[in-house]
């Protein structure tokens, strides 16, 4: 059932993924190889409804629900057998989390589109309007924020107007997030728009020192 649905996916990313070991990327593996066809159709047909939204933040919020809901509905989670509390009865299976990098188990759990989309749905309205409540009621934090999206050797701030810098800097080799990053960039059709030359990064993966030498 999960390969054979009875309608067909709408547009899905196919982008290349950059084969590492280290995240279990092999040769020639895809975006779409970490989805059922099941799978496929729903999100696809979710992005095509979210594509059609006019409203900016409207569309913007679905979006973000979307790629968050990837890595549930995807092959990544595998299955548990055998804990001990299921010891004495018969085999149990038990959805497990996530790995980080990209292994495909030989047995995963197949968890439903919809519900992975609609819990996410539910925990991001829950983050907005705690957010929202929290800047409505405090005046000392509405009036003194201001929010870039940026490059850091490229952005609007004044010189010698930053009293203190918290920064998480870059994790060169240590985790690959440049790589780990293509599935959902793929999804919203932004892997094609990442500046290569402009990005700090470390990888055995030599597709991508390629794609920074270009």
């Amino acid at each position: 059932m999960a390969n054979n649905p009875k309608e067909e996916p709408l547009w899905y990313p196919t982008s290349k993924m950059f084969e590492n070991s280290r995240i279990n990327v092999n040769k020639d593996q895809k975006v779409s190889d970490l989805f059922t066809k099941r799978a496929l159709v729903g999100l696809s047909l979710l992005l095509d409804e979210i594509s059609k939204i006019e409203d900016p933040l409207i569309k913007s919020v679905f979006e973000l629900t979307l790629t968050g809901t990837l890595s549930q509905a995807s092959k990544l989670v595998f299955v548990i057998r055998n804990r001990k509390k299921n010891e004495g009865s018969e085999s149990k299976a038990d959805v497990g989390s996530w790995v980080i990098g990209y292994w495909v188990p030989e047995e995963h759990f197949e968890i439903n589109v919809w519900n992975c989309f609609e819990n996410r749905y539910k925990k991001i309205l829950k983050g907005i309007e705690e957010i929202n409540y929290l800047f409505q009621n405090d005046s000392a934090i509405s009036s003194k924020y201001e929010l870039y999206n940026c490059s850091a050797t490229k952005n609007p701030l004044k010189d010698n107007s930053i009293d203190y810098v918290f920064i998480d800097p870059p994790h060169s080799n240590r985790i690959l997030y440049m790589e780990q990053s293509l599935m959902w960039n793929s999804w919203l059709r932004l892997d094609n728009q990442i500046q290569w030359e402009n990005e700090i990064f470390v990888s055995e993966s030599w597709a991508l020192h390629l794609l920074s030498c270009a």
